[in-house]
């Protein structure tokens, strides 16, 4: 059986494109926040980019799971949409904060949208790859890789590109940019037919999609060390 790739089918490009514009925004706002905290804590500066990068974590650790098992409720496009345009709103509201703690929420609020995010777009990958329906792995692993790829070039490229917006414009500047890309990521989104949640994916319950990774890694011997 030929294997398709899955940039060749027009759905897929679009919602890769979208993620690959909302990865880009996640990275500048990411650096912004160094330039913010130094700007509200001076000489403590870092302590409080510890913090924001500690809530960045807990964000991932406890709010994609959560996400992911309420999210299969939930119209895939709407929700993907909605929490694009929340964290451009979020994002576009980090130039105004004075505090040290406005800035610790809305960046909170910021990576909950974004892990909320992240479990939908994998889940929905072999929605729209008919090779992947058709049972070609191959097709939809390629396209995991690729999605992977995006997270991975963001870590190693955004403090490169961060540094060289920063000659043209200030940190507040990169915050709007980021606002912007987000919204641009929800248009790519909403260009798209996203398919409905198959009814088997939407069976059991909110607890059960839960647990349903950690029980798999338990009743797996080679897993549990993992």
């Amino acid at each position: 059986m030929k294997t398709s790739h899955p940039l060749s089918n027009p759905t897929f490009r679009r919602f890769f494109a979208a993620q690959l514009v909302a990865r880009a925004g996640t990275g500048r706002t990411t650096e912004a926040l160094a330039l913010l905290a130094y700007e509200l804590a001076g000489g403590s500066a870092g302590i409080v980019l510890g913090t924001v990068l500690a809530l960045k974590m807990v964000a991932y650790v406890i709010i994609a799971p959560i996400a992911g098992a309420f999210a299969q409720k939930l119209p895939r496009r709407r929700y993907l949409v909605t929490l694009d345009v929340l964290r451009a709103g979020f994002v576009l509201g980090l130039p105004f904060v004075t505090e040290i703690w406005q800035a610790y929420g809305l960046i909170f609020l910021v990576y909950d949208c974004s892990d909320g995010i992240t479990p939908v777009f994998k889940a929905t990958i072999p929605d729209i790859l008919p090779a992947a329906q058709d049972g070609d792995d191959s097709s939809y692993t390629k396209a995991l890789s690729l999605s992977r790829l995006a997270y991975d070039l963001e870590a190693l490229l955004s403090p490169a590109l961060a540094a060289a917006a920063l000659v043209l414009i200030s940190f507040d500047g990169l915050f709007v940019i980021n606002s912007i890309a987000f919204l641009a990521s929800a248009l790519l989104v909403l260009s798209v037919s996203v398919p409905s949640q198959r009814t088997e994916d939407m069976r059991g319950t909110i607890w059960s999609r839960l647990s349903f990774g950690t029980n798999a890694y338990l009743k797996t011997p080679r897993l549990r060390g993992v």
